[in-house]
């Protein structure tokens, strides 16, 4: 695509957003996992003169002449930062970092003679660097105030003299990022590209230099090291995206190593967190929050707990034995209308204590003065509060659920855009939209309409599909955490919670994973975080965890190895006050041998992630002969839970699959579950956990294509979607009279941030490094349609080429009246048009059709052709639009034309 700016209008734009994330692309993973092809998500990209791919979770790789482009928000007012953190192979000019209004660079990083620096407001250029190093990491922080034109930047932690500058041009607002890499050999590896707004701090030291002190804190000593450090000493580097922490090392029993940062005084409700660290337990260290030194809010460590000070300087405990080398988050909510704080350990509410000192200016952590050793602070954030909007997800209808636990296996945390494969895969089949719409993962609001419609369909609980990291360093944060995740954001601060329980389904472990590693860093973590939360899942005061890899698991350690590391996860399950724990290992097989040795390692009962199957004749058969086959397990029978299947498609992982099975069969096979399976398991054994629960199949995995939530699924949703809930509902709630309830354009525009494309009625881009048309297919007259390099390029056969979308789109046309076609023609042809179908009209026709606004330019330029579909009765007549055909050369075509197509965008 070629990178132009964004003029047409969306009537959807995400937001409104005061504080947050505009971009958040960590270029973690967009390499197809089936077929390896690469789609950037939600980035307009040029790749006609270049290449990029990605090196899992570490970076992507660019090169040649690349060009791309990611939008976000437009922002006028306030100050919004750029960070992004780069590594060139080998020393060359030409490299471009810039943040955008339109066609305008507002602020422009570039490599130029050597050097990285900043082009000026009068076009000359100031080095920042003025011999930058090739195969060095440089991390950059631009914060931008678009009011006033200027802009402040630090390299590596340093803040640039001079700061702040003018602009490179004065703009109104800016509302993109946009990357270039020159022609010729060299490498860019590419770490992180974010855009924030609206934090008093946001500090996770990525952009910061070991042994240096960040711009803008202040650090004292104590003996040793009071630095930024690398978080692991292991080589490679474990997570390049962030690898440093704040290091605060003590070896003085009569001082305290000490960071701090002071801010403008505010008065507003401030929300404050930050993780922290003691490699060992010591008493007396402090973090705290003031009105310069006085007043606010401190926490320490006292008698071995976590505590904070109230206003009668009375301390506490706000969570008791606190384990040593285990990260923990802090939240503070401050409101000064009450002086009164709610304090959060974990992602979980403690105590609301009172606080004094007006206006808050400064915070601090810092060691023990009397005792000596090492802390670490990362994650720094203090921002004001924001409140539920009034709109905010409605309250859960008062269901009461069964005695039979319903479960929702897999909870994917993944579909935040930029960390993991991103949306674009999901958007080229409109049978996959998400009733949600194009969601950002770790939004508590997004979390709480999950929870509503999990809770209102019957279910009483969760498994989140958990990945972290089990090198056996302290784990800050899991996989899909890292900024905000689905649990330990969205999850834990939703309102909805007290409606459905979550458990964990562990898919990180694997033969590799050392005993230390498992006991002394997995383990604890869980502990910590899911086994002391109120919330987690349990049965019979038995915490229930499964383990997505449990046969390589087991067949990498041994069984005897296996079971003492079940036995130790059941030891420590029931420290944290549980009667026991029920053991899920994942496995399909109805073998008994296999079976035997799961059993052998201390598992109590299996269940299957997923049934590729569409039949559930098929799906019943198998589970009675696991039932069979385990039923002779030894040393113990170990029997299956019964799993209900959405069947499998596959499409926008661009697998293939049997495909769905329909709504009348999936409420078939859940009334066989409850009423017949899990009966015939409960006689077998009466503490069998197949008889005390089920579980789905499954909520979210829209790229494998097996997901319960509600979507746009013609055929299977019913008529709104919901066709699978009320499959469950039926069975498991069925004196239930809940009225099913999707969030309003407004509520998903608050949901759906960091998305660009689902701002529009729908956008086809053709910026997928793989040849991939997006669903457009040639309908008459044309050859060769392809994709390649960000464009849709064809060969007209004949006097009236076409070319036609695919089906099943529910575009609504109240709100959408315009389509926007941005292309190159070589041709004498003089007229474009388009045709459509809608919900309520299934054939093309000439009077379902529109003309472009202007001729064809046929220059060899590319260039914006607008229809009005305004003034059209079919269009405006029917309440949604399902399929668009598009005739770019419609009047005086020939055998000879070629067309070249940039997007095609449905509009207000």
């Amino acid at each position: 695509m070629l990178l132009c700016g964004t003029t047409s209008l969306r009537a959807t734009q995400g937001g409104p957003l005061n504080v947050g994330y505009l971009v958040d692309e960590q270029f973690a993973y967009f390499g197809n996992p089936s077929t390896g092809d690469d789609k950037v998500s939600d980035w307009d990209i040029d790749s006609t003169g270049g290449t990029i791919s990605s090196v899992y979770w570490k970076y992507a790789s660019l090169g040649g002449a690349l060009k791309m482009r990611k939008s976000f928000i437009p922002q006028a007012t306030g100050s919004i930062t750029l960070e992004f953190c780069f590594n060139l192979q080998a020393k060359i000019d030409g490299n471009i970092w810039a943040i955008r209004s339109g066609d305008t660079n507002a602020v422009v990083f570039k490599t130029s003679g050597g050097a990285f620096g900043y082009e000026t407001s009068t076009g000359g250029f100031t080095a920042l660097v003025a011999n930058y190093a090739a195969q060095t990491n440089y991390a950059v922080r631009a914060t931008l105030y678009p009011a006033t034109h200027g802009f402040d930047v630090t390299v590596n932690g340093a803040r640039a003299a001079g700061m702040p500058v003018a602009m490179r041009n004065t703009v109104s607002q800016v509302d993109s990022v946009y990357i270039e890499t020159p022609a010729g050999l060299g490498e860019q590896q590419l770490y992180f590209v974010t855009v924030t707004k609206g934090y008093i701090v946001n500090e996770r030291f990525t952009c910061a230099t070991a042994g240096i002190t960040p711009s803008g804190w202040g650090a004292t000593t104590a003996g040793g090291l009071c630095s930024p450090q690398l978080l692991s000493t292991r080589t490679p580097i474990p997570n390049p995206k962030q690898p440093m922490g704040f290091r605060m090392d003590d070896t003085s029993t009569t001082a305290m190593a000490t960071l701090n940062y002071s801010f403008t005084p505010n008065g507003s409700k401030l929300a404050w967190e930050y993780k922290f660290l003691l490699p060992a337990k010591v008493d007396g260290v402090i973090m705290y929050l003031r009105n310069g030194s006085s007043g606010g809010v401190t926490l320490t460590t006292s008698g071995g707990n976590i505590a904070c000070y109230s206003t009668t300087s009375s301390t506490t405990t706000v969570w008791s034995n606190y384990v040593a080398n285990v990260w923990y988050v802090v939240r503070v909510v401050l409101d000064p209308a009450t002086d009164l704080a709610d304090v959060y350990i974990n992602g979980k509410y403690r105590t609301t204590i009172g606080y004094s000192g007006g206006n808050l200016s400064s915070m601090a952590f810092g060691t023990s003065m009397s005792g000596m050793g090492t802390m670490w602070i990362d994650d720094v954030l203090l921002y004001p509060f924001q409140e539920r909007a009034a709109d905010y997800v409605p309250d859960v209808a008062p269901i009461s659920h069964g005695s039979l636990k319903v479960g929702m296996q897999t909870f994917f945390a993944g579909w935040r855009n930029g960390q993991h494969l991103g949306w674009d895969w999901i958007y080229r089949y409109p049978n996959h939209d998400p009733a949600l719409g194009f969601y950002d993962e770790g939004n508590s609001e997004v979390m709480d309409w999950e929870l509503k419609w999990m809770s209102e369909a019957g279910v009483d609980f969760f498994m989140d599909c958990w990945y972290g990291s089990t090198n056996g360093d302290p784990i800050k944060q899991p996989t899909f955490e890292s900024t905000q995740g689905a649990i330990h954001e969205g999850y834990f601060y939703a309102k909805n919670t007290g409606n459905v329980q979550f458990a964990i389904a562990d898919f990180s472990l694997s033969g590799a994973t050392t005993t230390a590693a498992f006991q002394n860093a997995i383990v604890p973590y869980w502990v910590e975080y899911y086994f002391r939360d109120p919330r987690y899942m349990r049965i019979d005061n038995k915490a229930v965890v499964a383990f997505g890899n449990a046969t390589d698991w087991v067949n990498g350690l041994g069984t005897a190895t296996a079971l003492a590391e079940t036995n130790f996860l059941r030891t420590q399950i029931s420290a944290a006050g549980y009667s026991g724990a029920i053991l899920l290992a994942r496995c399909g097989d109805a073998n008994t041998a296999i079976l035997s040795q799961l059993s052998a390692a201390g598992f109590d009962a299996c269940y299957t992630y997923a049934w590729i199957s569409n039949n559930i004749t098929t799906i019943q058969s198998a589970l009675t002969s696991q039932k069979t086959a385990g039923a002779s397990a030894t040393p113990h029978a170990i029997y299956p839970i019964g799993v209900s299947s959405q069947g499998r498609s596959g499409e926008a992982w661009d697998q293939t699959g049997p495909g769905y099975i329909s709504p009348a069969d999936f409420t078939t096979m859940n009334g066989w579950m409850k009423n017949t399976f899990a009966p015939s398991i409960s006689s077998a054994s009466a503490t069998a956990a197949g008889g005390k629960m089920v579980l789905f199949d499954n909520w979210n995995e829209f790229g494998e294509g097996h997901y319960i939530a509600p979507t746009a699924l013609l055929g299977y949703g019913a008529t709104d979607g919901f066709g699978y809930l009320n499959g469950i509902r039926s069975v498991f709630l069925p004196a239930s009279t809940v009225t099913n309830v999707v969030p309003t354009a407004t509520q998903k525009a608050r949901m759906n941030i960091l998305y660009s494309r689902a701002w529009t009625g729908r956008t086809w881009a053709f910026d997928s490094i793989y040849p991939d048309t997006e669903g457009w297919m040639a309908n008459f007259q044309v050859s060769s349609l392809d994709q390649q390099g960000g464009y849709l390029k064809g060969y007209s056969g004949g006097a009236d080429p076409s070319i036609i979308s695919a089906d099943g789109y529910n575009i609504p046309t109240a709100t959408y009246r315009h389509v926007e076609v941005r292309m190159q023609t070589v041709s004498s042809g003089t007229a474009a048009r388009i045709y459509f179908t809608s919900n309520s009209d299934g054939t093309m026709s000439q009077a379902k059709s529109q003309a472009a606004s202007t001729a064809l330019v046929n220059d060899g330029a590319y260039h914006v052709y607008t229809f009005d579909m305004s003034t059209v009765p079919g269009w405006t007549g029917a309440s949604a639009i399902r399929r668009l055909r598009f005739d770019p050369i419609d009047i005086g075509a020939s055998a000879s034309d070629v067309f070249s197509i940039d997007y095609i965008k449905v509009l207000p």
